[in-house]
């Protein structure tokens, strides 16, 4: 197998290193994708109306990516209203690093 002399050389250490990290870091994105989706509290709908909110407020390549994943209905700021957005591009929406939380739209909110 390998030598502790194996594991010291300086490849294998940041090789390793690098693999704890990426390790991590997929551990908690995960985990954030999962806070993010269990807060909407959502019902057996196929589609949802969100308001989703961003770290800053979006530029083109952002709005571009929102529109395809449901109907743009506004912005404000960093808060985006998006209408009919699939379950499937609700968990790809959650997953974006750069959303900062994903809300159900009623009617009345602005």
């Amino acid at each position: 197998m390998f030598s502790l002399k194996t594991l010291l050389k300086p490849s294998v250490a940041t090789t390793l290193v690098l693999v704890g990290i990426i390790a991590v870091t997929t551990l908690i994105r995960a985990n954030q994708s999962a806070q993010k989706l269990a807060a909407l509290q959502l019902d057996d709908a196929p589609y949802h109306d969100l308001v989703v909110t961003l770290d800053f407020e979006p530029e083109t390549f952002h709005i571009t990516l929102l529109q395809g994943k449901g109907r743009l209905v506004g912005i404000d700021g960093n808060t985006v209203q998006l209408r009919k957005v699939s379950n499937e591009d609700l968990s790809d929406l959650s997953h974006l690093t750069w959303v900062n939380t994903l809300n159900i739209w009623t009617e009345g909110d602005s």
